[in-house]
């Protein structure tokens, strides 16, 4: 239970914090049995106890909360450039900017989510801040068509993608999703789980120098775009 709850405590979102209170309620179970043995003497003193050391924590908890130096605030602003129509633009999580994160949106920046921002859709959109950013000459992923044939019933597409600037990772999406039935990677085929979401995406981590290839399986009647 305790490396769970501890990876947990770093990995969980949000609405995932009742599932971390839960588990760290059942492991506090444990102690259950031990209470009759320090409450049999005097059974108010391990309720004043308690009180004392949780008003302690709270009081030094509240003393020793924020932001400085040591401590700093964390934060991100990242730069995103649409290559087909030359627009860039700067964004950051949250609604509100700071000293740091003003010094990229020089005018007052909109307000959206992940979910609009990338071909991605989302049930619950993540709030960012988007605001223009000067744009750059960058080279742009490459997206190659190797084969295309059909068996049966069955579309085999081989697409060869690379990053002339050495990009570390490139995102492969596919609308709609549940054209595709299938991915092969290196020798290993991969069934696409059934979802929700419009489209089919694909992350490589790691991408080699002279990029990577992948056939995707697809329903031959319908047409797709990448």
């Amino acid at each position: 239970m305790v490396p769970a709850i501890y990876v947990m405590f770093h990995f969980a979102l949000a609405p995932m914090i009742g599932i971390l209170a839960f588990m760290v309620s059942l492991l506090l179970g444990l102690l259950i049995p031990q209470l009759d043995l320090l409450t049999r003497k005097a059974p108010w003193r391990l309720s004043w106890i308690a009180s004392v050391i949780c008003v302690a924590f709270i009081a030094t908890g509240s003393l020793t909360a924020g932001f400085n130096t040591v401590k700093p605030r964390p934060n991100a602003v990242a730069y995103l450039l649409d290559s087909d129509s030359g627009k860039a633009s700067w964004f950051s999580a949250g609604y509100q900017q700071d000293s740091w994160t003003s010094q990229f949106f020089t005018t007052e920046p909109e307000y959206s989510s992940v979910g609009e921002l990338f071909p991605i859709k989302k049930r619950n959109g993540f709030p960012v801040m988007i605001g223009d950013a000067p744009g750059v000459e960058l080279e742009i992923p490459e997206l190659k068509l190797l084969n295309d044939e059909t068996g049966g019933d069955v579309r085999y597409l081989q697409l060869g993608l690379n990053s002339p600037r050495g990009a570390s990772v490139i995102m492969l999406d596919v609308e709609p999703y549940e054209i595709v039935q299938a991915v092969i990677m290196n020798g290993k085929r991969i069934v696409s789980p059934e979802s929700e979401q419009e489209l089919w995406s694909l992350t490589y981590y790691a991408v080699p120098e002279d990029g990577f290839e992948v056939t995707l399986e697809l329903i031959p009647s319908q047409s797709i775009y990448c």
